[in-house]
């Protein structure tokens, strides 16, 4: 992907970094990104390593790139550097992945980039922000109000460029942005992100009161009344109730891992589970059906569901 306006200022010149090269694969459209790069690593960026996304100068713009691996310096030529690194969890690929990228590349005789796009996430390269976080324990000095009213943004924690204002347009608030690093008021990061990455949810189980009262019997030596559990739901309905009234409720997964999901079905709401979904809606009541108004004839056995 290639950026439309520079938004940070150019990469700095290091002496010495001539020393250490990386080949690197950009995302661009066209013949761009039919072959790979080679640019020199700054100083700045010593333990940029294989796998990871950096932004480097490619014509006259900025364009992301992903480094394939290192490589010798050609001689007689003079290299552009890195101009940032993309934060982000890690490389993109592995060792592992990135020499199938290139392998893939050389048999099929395929752009690197479009081979390592076809291997990540969809649309993970197309979430690209600038990010800014307030430093720390910044020293305290004298700011003007629209420089002060951008620290204010940042108090909540980090926030996308894009979605921050300042009184003189965005040109102006990366200015002010710049500024305000240079004086580590704040630092500014590229991050790249998964694309329409939404919250995500995780279903949470907790015994009922009728189960407290089940797994009690258990414990005791007595049968609850009501068929009988096998080994596995016991075992998972006394740790169900073990976590205490006040509890949180346990992960499903990580309880149907140790007791098998075939248990967690068995406890059935009238033997004493609850589950649900964190975060989610329930359905409108209009739409469920009840056991309590449906007719004979239209009555389920238990322990079935309806999807």
């Amino acid at each position: 992907m290639v950026l439309e306006d520079v938004l940070f200022a150019p990469g700095e010149a290091v002496g010495g970094a001539l020393d250490r090269a990386v080949e690197v694969a950009i995302d661009a459209a066209g013949g761009g990104g039919a072959r790979t790069y080679t640019y020199s690593v700054p100083g700045s960026l010593a333990d940029l390593v294989p796998g990871e996304a950096v932004l480097v100068e490619f014509g006259r713009r900025q364009a992301l790139a992903v480094v394939l691996r290192e490589t010798s310096p050609p001689g007689g030529i003079s290299l552009k550097p890195v101009a940032a690194r993309v934060r982000t969890d890690g490389p993109l690929l592995p060792p592992l992945g990135l020499s199938l990228a290139r392998w893939i590349a050389d048999h099929y005789l395929a752009p690197p980039a479009v081979v390592i796009r076809a291997m990540l996430p969809p649309g993970l390269l197309e979430r690209l922000d600038l990010v800014a976080e307030r430093t720390p324990n910044a020293p305290a000095v004298d700011l003007p109000p629209a420089d002060a009213d951008l620290l204010a943004q940042l108090e909540r924690g980090p926030r996308a460029v894009r979605a921050m204002v300042a009184p003189d347009g965005r040109a102006g608030l990366i200015r002010r942005l710049h500024a305000l690093a240079e004086t580590g008021q704040l630092t500014l990061d590229w991050t790249l992100s998964v694309a329409g990455g939404g919250p995500r949810f995780e279903r949470r189980i907790g015994p009922t009161a009728e189960g407290r009262e089940a797994a009690a019997l258990l414990a005791a030596g007595e049968r609850p009344v009501g068929r009988q559990l096998g080994p596995r739901q016991v075992a998972a309905l006394v740790e169900l109730a073990g976590a205490g009234p006040d509890a949180e409720a346990l992960a499903s997964g990580d309880l149907a891992e140790r007791h098998g999901h075939g248990a967690l079905a068995g406890l059935v709401s009238p033997r004493g589970r609850r589950s649900r979904p964190r975060r989610r809606r329930s359905p409108p009541a209009t739409r469920r059906r009840s056991s309590l108004t449906a007719s004979p004839a239209a009555a389920r056995p238990p322990y079935t569901s309806r999807r």
